[in-house]
Order: structure tokens, then C-alpha cells, then sequence
């Protein structure tokens, strides 16, 4: 209790920085340039260390430890898959701005591109007006609520809907007295 791990490595041992790591193998999975990583870098090595790299067997073991743990969570095909998908928009732009293409396919294009700029989330509640929680008791029951976040009587829980004979009960117990009636 009380060390300190260092997320950064020394000049000594670049292996066992974790951004520097990771750096290196998203450089070797083509996501970002050596440049990039030079520029951000640059205060911490010189051209001597950057050429020593190549020979240093730890660091190399580290960045493949860190590809292969990348390909196997999924990270390394997200980051490429976004990649990909931000040059969506101009392709879509360039089919909508096609005379010779048919007008159907310009109306699609369309449709995909205010998708992509509302969010996906056209017509639906913004996000923060409901909170959400589901709970996973074991693989065959799970729990859900789905409430407002604001007060609303008018809000159902899709979930756990109250039927209706639930609620007239509770509406013709009420006394006079104006404390909302007995327990039922």
C-alpha cells in the first residue's frame, strides 16, 4: 500500500508507458501517423531513442501485447470502423448532388444523411429525460425500469405498467376527510 505505479514510462523503459504503448500499436494498425506520435512525443525523446526503438525488444513485445488485447476487445475494429464512416457523409452528399442519379436514391441519401446529423435520435426523447436501469438477476430474468425524469403522473414505465383496475381501486378508496383515503 502506498506505491506508486507509474503510468509512464522512463526514457530508460518506454515499454512501460500505457499511452505511449497504445500509440505504437495504433501506428502499426495504420489509425494514426508516425508524425503524430513524433509531435506528441517530442519533448520526451530525441532521434537517437526514436531510432533505438526498432531494437528494443520489450517495447516490441508491449505494442504486440497491446495490438493483440486492441483486436481482441474490439477496439482496434471500432476505431477503424469510424474511420471508414466519417468519410459516409461525403459520399452521401456526392450521391445527392448526382443529376444522373435517380431521384428514389437521392431521397434515401437523404434520409441517411439527416440521420447521421441528428444522432440517430430524430423523433426520440432527448436522453437525459428518462432514466433508465436495467438489472440482470441471472440469464433467464432481468429486471427494467424506465421512468421521467421530470415529475409526470401521465408517465408509464413500459416495463411495469399499472393496470387499470389497480388504479381505479385506488381512486374510489379516497375519504372525504382530505388525506387521500385509507390504505387499501
Amino acid at each position: 500500500m502506498g506505491d506508486i505505479i507509474p503510468l509512464h514510462g522512463t526514457e530508460d523503459h518506454p515499454e512501460d508507458d500505457i499511452d505511449f504503448v497504445a500509440d505504437l500499436a495504433r501506428f502499426d494498425e495504420e489509425l494514426i501517423s508516425e508524425q503524430s506520435i513524433r509531435a506528441k512525443y517530442h519533448a520526451r525523446f530525441n532521434d537517437a531513442m526514436w531510432k533505438s526503438f526498432a531494437n528494443n525488444e520489450e517495447l516490441l513485445r508491449a505494442v504486440d501485447r497491446e495490438r493483440q488485447r486492441r483486436i481482441r476487445d474490439g477496439s482496434s475494429a471500432r476505431e477503424k470502423a469510424l474511420r471508414l464512416y466519417a468519410g459516409v457523409p461525403t459520399v452521401l452528399g456526392s450521391i445527392l448532388h448526382n443529376d444522373s442519379v435517380p431521384p428514389k436514391t437521392k431521397i434515401e441519401s437523404a434520409k441517411e444523411i439527416r440521420a447521421i446529423a441528428t444522432g440517430g435520435q430524430e423523433g426520440a426523447a432527448p436522453m437525459g429525460d428518462r432514466f433508465q436501469i436495467t438489472i440482470i438477476l441471472d440469464a433467464d430474468t432481468v429486471e427494467k425500469y424506465d421512468k421521467s425524469i421530470a415529475i409526470n403522473a401521465e408517465d408509464v414505465d413500459p416495463h411495469h405498467p399499472t393496470p387499470p383496475e389497480i388504479l381505479a381501486a385506488i381512486a374510489t378508496k379516497k375519504n372525504g376527510n382530505g388525506d387521500g383515503g385509507d390504505y387499501l
